[in-house]
């Protein structure tokens, strides 16, 4: 299945992660849904957002959720221009401005985005 199939209704899954007879529980879903703010990047939140809007109208009108929206509140963090491009971590647009390092637990894309575009702006 495409990955925004897999992405459009896990947040449901995320109220009962050890249900294993249905791929989540309608009771826990009704206590822990909408989620209250959901974050991303401004092309990714938006395609998430309209996929699971989509799928979570269809799970309720199945029967299996009584919740109408998946999100109560959309923050998006806009786009990173770089010389008239966007930054990308597929592209490796960004990446040789910081020096790599074979600690794999670092990610050095997104921890150097931090610098090019602040979540708050400079005084």
């Amino acid at each position: 299945m495409d990955t925004f199939v897999d992405s459009s209704w896990y947040f449901l899954r995320y109220c009962s992660p050890k249900e294993d007879r249905s791929p989540f529980d309608k009771k826990a879903a009704g206590y822990w849904m909408s989620v209250d703010q959901y974050i991303g990047g401004i092309e990714h939140a938006v395609l998430h957002l309209l996929y699971a809007r989509f799928f979570t109208k269809v799970i309720r009108d199945l029967g299996l959720f009584d919740g109408a929206e998946p999100f109560t509140n959309l923050l998006t963090q806009g786009m990173v221009i770089k010389d008239g491009a966007k930054m990308s971590k597929s592209k490796a647009t960004w990446w040789t401005r910081i020096s790599f390092s074979r600690d794999t637990r670092r990610q050095p894309p997104g921890s150097s985005s931090l610098f090019a575009a602040p979540p708050e702006p400079r005084p």
